[in-house]
């Protein structure tokens, strides 16, 4: 892991369900000094479910025992810890991440909800390695920053207590075999070289035999490198190894000689020494949970887990600034637009060459239609509602004498420029006749109808000089429609 600034003040918060083990040290020339230690039950009626009451009373607790420090590393117990043993291949640390991140998800129990995990090992292109993943519900990291958000407390690593506590022992003693007895049970820890290759939660029993009974059948579970059986637990090559006990509630010498019966090897107490620090603070020895959480921050290391900075965290989407989060809609917009626009002129070009097809398929009944088109137009101003032509074509029949030898050949009469009663109609007619009397006749009988004026006659003598039968003629007259006879 990479170093982390070297803190001068630390608070080591080592947590359970039932309390706190607190543990507060600084930095000196000889080395980390453990200034106050304290144990802090929660209150009556407040859990950790409560994190900001929790917290409001964790902070009048520390302002009452002196403890100055406003940065901790909070430490959680194994029992809360999904534990997944996991063997890499050779691979870099961006491949080897992503298949422990996948494999992490699909053996995490559903019903625990979202869990976070880590993992304590190394990734080598070169060769493959055992790593140990440890995950950690979402809930209890949520409630401890609530806890510490309510004390006024900045948290610098969420870790568990057997790592921080194998780490600091791992420096004084190789691979070491550790246990860890804490208010609310037993932890079994084993280490290769600086890593954690093995953690178990040995239940609530913490003296006594039956923690003894838990013992055994954890040393039988012991990782490759270790051998397991008859209640024998040691390095397959090399010394025997011995067990060092960080006892946190007070074993007393028969329940310490047990162990080493179940074990069959030597227990030795962990004392601050071991640790690496030079404190004597009242009470140390039962706080050695609490005091190896300082260890790492105030050394200048970061902690071998931490769930707040997991190396396993998902990739996370990059984000762009937002000028250029607007630009590319803006230009998504212009590009949606610029297709709708295309493609509606594709589907109008596309109905102007179905309409010229249709034109082109239309012209030769447009050509054939046009004459009968011509020929209506004149009957079009017979409409119904406008009878006047109608009118003035049959006061000129009642007018044609009854002879039958006088008859018309042609009728134009023009409609008026506007509309109205007194509006004059100017036309004329033309025809044959037997004689030139019965012209006379007839244009004197238009007089006489009253709604004929301005009439003038017009004989045609060619035909009377070439001797033919008959007269031809033209009347021109005004013509108002409505008016009666005079």
């Amino acid at each position: 892991m990479l170093a982390t600034d070297r803190a001068k003040k630390m608070l080591g918060i080592a947590v359970s369900e039932r309390g706190l083990l607190l543990a507060e040290a600084v930095i000196s020339a000889k080395g980390p000094q453990v200034q106050r230690t304290a144990e802090f039950p929660f209150p009556p009626g407040i859990t950790l479910d409560l994190g900001q009451a929790l917290g409001a009373a964790l902070r009048e607790f520390l302002d009452k025992n002196d403890f100055t420090s406003t940065r901790a590393v909070i430490g959680v117990p194994a029992r809360w810890l999904v534990l997944r043993p996991h063997s890499l291949p050779p691979a870099d640390e961006a491949t080897a991440i992503a298949m422990l991140l996948m494999h992490a998800q699909a053996k995490c129990p559903p019903e625990l909800g979202e869990v976070v995990f880590d993992f304590a090992g190394q990734c080598d292109p070169g060769h493959g390695n055992n790593v140990l993943l440890m995950g950690l519900s979402r809930k209890w990291i949520d409630r401890l920053s609530a806890m510490a958000a309510g004390a006024g407390l900045k948290i610098t690593a969420i870790t568990p207590c057997a790592t921080a506590l194998g780490a600091a022992t791992a420096q004084r003693l190789d691979s070491p075999l550790m246990m860890s007895l804490r208010p609310d049970g037993a932890e079994l820890i084993a280490h290769e070289g600086d890593q954690t290759c093995y953690l178990r939660h040995l239940g609530s029993a913490v003296s006594g035999s039956p923690l003894s009974i838990e013992l055994r059948r954890a040393a039988a579970t012991l990782p490759n490198g270790w051998a397991a059986g008859n209640g024998h637990a040691r390095p397959q090559v090399g010394a025997p190894r011995t067990l060092v006990l960080w006892d946190d509630v007070g074993m007393n010498d028969q329940a310490l000689q047990s162990l080493q019966s179940a074990l069959d090897m030597p227990v030795t107490r962990g004392d601050l020494t071991l640790l690496g620090s030079n404190g004597a603070a009242s009470g140390s020895h039962l706080r050695s949970s609490a005091i190896a959480l300082t260890l790492a921050p105030l050394a200048g290391r970061a902690q071998a887990i931490d769930f707040l900075r997991p190396r396993l965290n998902p990739p996370k989407p990059r984000t762009m600034p937002r000028p250029i989060v607007w630009g590319s809609i803006a230009a998504g917009v212009l590009v949606l637009l610029v297709g709708a626009a295309l493609v509606d002129l594709a589907m109008l070009d596309r109905q102007i060459s179905k309409v010229d097809q249709d034109l082109s398929q239309l012209e030769p009944k447009v050509a054939a239609a046009k004459p009968f088109v011509a020929a209506m137009q004149f009957a079009e101003a017979f409409r119904p509602a406008h009878p006047d032509h109608l009118a003035c074509l049959s006061d000129i029949t009642e007018a044609l004498p009854p002879d039958g030898q006088t008859y018309l050949t042609g009728f134009h009469v023009a409609p008026p420029p506007a509309r109205g009663g007194d509006a004059k109609m100017v036309g004329d007619i033309a025809g044959r006749s037997d004689t030139v009397d019965h012209v006379v006749g007839l244009a004197a009988k238009l007089k006489t109808i009253g709604r004929f004026s301005d009439i003038h006659t017009q004989l045609d003598s060619r035909e009377s000089r070439a001797g033919g039968p008959g007269v031809s003629y033209t009347i021109r007259f005004v013509y108002l429609p409505g008016k009666g006879a005079k």
